[in-house]
């Protein structure tokens, strides 16, 4: 009897415990479908892995999956590229689910994994929450050395006779039922299909990136341009450098300069090792405005970091000899002064003429001279009236 209720409750539970499966497994599950973890391995091989996450509660089971994933077809280099799963990377509890590899399906800038049959509710892989189920982790194998390039890995949202449309689907309750899916709906779907990858150059050269620094000579004059940064490239490899400078000249030197910040950037020849820095030339000091005359201006002159003063005084008057001048710096003119000697007083029988060059009055004319025979009765006086 006892054994008989023990049985019973085994039952019970197992009912209880199937019941609420299968009202969890009527939830419309969220997926989010990763492309991540990816490596180079090999001069020919690079590797990734394809993971699901259930987004929501409870665990659901994986109905069926397709996926097609550009890249970058560059990295094949004139190769030619196969896909493969990496044997034993699957975390999928049931294997027969694991996407199909079609090598004649292929496309030169599109892996195409096919979707497996659907297992049937019940017999699906099931797919929990973070870190999730690693579908697998594919391997890219080229017949040549990858080109130094990046794979670009992307997930294709069109389905086409060329291209694979990524989608996921799961069973709600017993129903195969398709996911959200980019392809259908891009606005609310996209943030569900993510790639995480490091996306490295495939082959990137090894190279160790320069150390740089400077001599700088500042600008000898306010607004003058014989500034020059004398740079100096140490280590890095490997060699020669490319060399860049914001003011777009390539060499290692620079000359001429005005005042400025001047950024360089030093790149290895292979590898993409690179070292920058900015560098400030300061501008010079302008001498003072000499003092000037009324009549000067003075503008200053860049080229030679002086003042150049234009302007002379204007010329002095002409002046009668009784005249002096003298140059007024207030009215910036000449001031005259001086007037001509008074005509001094003359005879009648005078007269008087102003003599520029002895600056005084000639007086010429003599008295009449008195009249002769005079009778023995006469007398005669001058009249100068």
């Amino acid at each position: 009897m006892k054994t008989q209720i023990t049985l019973l409750k085994t039952l019970f539970m197992v009912l209880c415990c199937a019941l609420f499966s299968l009202k969890g497994m009527a939830q419309a599950p969220t997926v989010a479908v990763y492309i991540t973890n990816d490596a180079q391995v090999s001069p020919t091989e690079y590797e990734f892995d394809i993971v699901l996450v259930n987004v929501g509660a409870p665990a659901w089971q994986l109905s069926g999956h397709q996926y097609g994933i550009n890249y970058n077809a560059a990295i094949k280099n004139g190769g030619t590229m196969t896909i493969s799963w990496v044997a034993g990377s699957s975390q999928l509890s049931n294997p027969a689910q694991l996407p199909g590899i079609n090598a004649t399906a292929q496309q030169p800038s599109q892996m195409r994994l096919s979707a497996p049959s659907a297992p049937g509710a019940g017999n699906g892989s099931v797919i929990g929450a973070a870190p999730g189920v690693r579908v697998g982790r594919i391997r890219m194998t080229n017949s040549v050395a990858w080109a130094n390039a990046q794979p670009n890995l992307a997930f294709s949202w069109t389905a086409s006779a060329t291209s694979t449309r990524s989608s996921v689907g799961a069973y709600v309750g017993t129903t195969n039922t398709a996911l959200c899916s980019p392809g259908f709906n891009p606005t609310n779907c996209a943030n569900q299909y993510l790639v995480t990858t490091t996306n490295p150059i495939l082959n990137a050269p090894t190279c160790t990136a320069p150390t740089l620094s400077s001599s700088i000579t500042n600008v000898t004059c306010l607004g003058g341009s014989d500034g020059a940064v004398n740079l100096t490239i140490t280590g890095g490899s490997p060699s020669p450098f490319s060399i860049s400078w914001s003011n777009g000249s390539s060499s290692e030197d620079l000359s001429g300069l005005s005042a400025g910040t001047y950024t360089v950037t030093v790149t290895t020849q292979t590898g993409g090792c690179s070292a920058s820095a900015a560098y400030t030339v300061v501008d010079g000091t302008q001498p003072p405005q000499p003092t000037l005359a009324c009549y000067e201006t003075a503008t200053f002159n860049a080229a030679t970091c002086s003042w150049d003063v234009t302007g002379t005084q204007p010329a002095q008057p002409t002046l009668a000899c009784y005249e002096t001048a003298s140059f007024n710096t207030t009215t910036c003119s000449w001031d005259v002064t001086g007037t001509q000697p008074a005509q001094p007083t003359l005879a009648c029988y005078e007269t008087a003429s102003f003599n520029t060059t002895t600056c005084s009055w000639d007086v010429t004319g003599t008295q009449p001279a008195q009249p002769s025979g005079l009778a023995c009765y006469e007398t005669a006086s001058f009249n100068t009236t």
